[in-house]
């Protein structure tokens, strides 16, 4: 087992108690380490070859909250969680379920807190920097700082059906022998060219409005200050020299959400500071963030962050 993937997958498992499990429920080739006692519940399968990449799939329940922090390597990954209710540390970010996901990890550290009696259950892909030199240094341009650039991105994007439906064929995999391999290979390599060929396509489309991005900076200023107000798309239309059309159409292009989900980014972005650093009762920052009613408010907040208010705010400020 090569040392970069023990550090990263192999070492946390061992060290927090689980065993490898020789009969496991994946009836697949690579390893299961599992646990099962009255804290936790866990089966985690892992296939890696050499320090190219590692898919892994898992099962697991904690009783409680639990919180684990893992060293990272340098990999890009794409995931997917059919159940996981948690949040990141410090950011307070939730865990992304029900849709594919990326992550780029930079050799840093990684928090998360899961939220107890809910399953964990999800599947996922890892690449490092030595798939990239092997097999991709001269197909696709750029370096592996790139695909890291391209994997980042990714999350800005609607989701994407077809990247679900390769890591689904990995999860239900059942190969075994020396074919897991070649199996495995070829889904890193579907997996890849999925993304890339999405951030192609957005490249074009973008390319069509780089002529429009001095109007739409000028709308983004203005949102920044007025965002807790009342704005008309005919108001924004006239203020970017746009038909409102091509306003909605350019914006979404450029910043990848349409014009009322950017301005509810806003009001979240900035309740969330509130929340953290200031003394301000729920109510006041709901009106202070443009909300009219606090249940309005706390609904929405709820909704993108997966907590209400007032637990975000004690739980922030409690990881701080």
């Amino acid at each position: 087992m090569n040392d970069n993937v023990r550090q990263v997958f192999m070492e946390p498992l061992e060290t927090s108690g689980c065993s490898v499990r020789k009969n496991h429920p994946y009836e697949k080739t690579g390893v299961c380490f599992s646990v099962n006692d009255q804290d936790r519940r866990m089966d985690y399968w892992m296939y890696s070859y050499e320090d190219l990449f590692t898919v892994s799939v898992c099962d697991m329940c904690f009783q409680e909250d639990f919180t684990n922090t893992f060293s990272l390597s340098e990999f890009v990954s794409i995931y997917y969680y059919d159940s996981v209710k948690g949040y990141e540390l410090p950011s307070m970010q939730p865990v992304h379920c029900g849709r594919v996901a990326a992550y780029v990890a930079k050799g840093e550290s990684y928090t998360a807190t899961y939220l107890g009696k809910i399953p964990v259950r999800g599947v996922s892909v890892h690449i490092t920097p030595a798939y990239y030199k092997k097999h991709l240094i001269g197909k696709l341009p750029g370096g592996f700082k790139q695909l890291k650039e391209v994997f980042s991105a990714f999350n800005q994007r609607e989701d994407s059906p077809a990247l679900l439906m390769v890591l689904r064929q990995i999860q239900n995999c059942r190969i075994t022998g020396n074919a897991a391999h070649l199996y495995y290979e070829s889904k890193v390599n579907e997996a890849i060219a999925i993304i890339f060929s999405q951030a192609e396509s957005e490249e074009k489309i973008i390319h069509h409005t780089l002529g429009d991005k001095q109007q739409l900076q000028q709308v983004e200023r203005f949102l920044a200050d007025r965002y807790a107000g009342d704005v008309s798309l005919k108001e924004l239309a006239k203020l970017a020299c746009m038909s409102v059309s091509k306003l909605k159409y350019t914006f979404k292009s450029v910043y990848g959400c349409n014009i009322f989900e950017y301005i509810r980014n806003l009001r979240l972005d900035h309740a969330k500071k509130l929340l953290l650093y200031s003394t301000s009762s729920i109510s006041e920052i709901a009106a202070l963030v443009g909300y009219k009613t606090t249940s309005a408010f706390t609904k929405t907040f709820k909704e993108r962050t997966g907590f209400l208010p007032k637990d975000y705010r004690k739980i922030a400020s409690g990881a701080q």
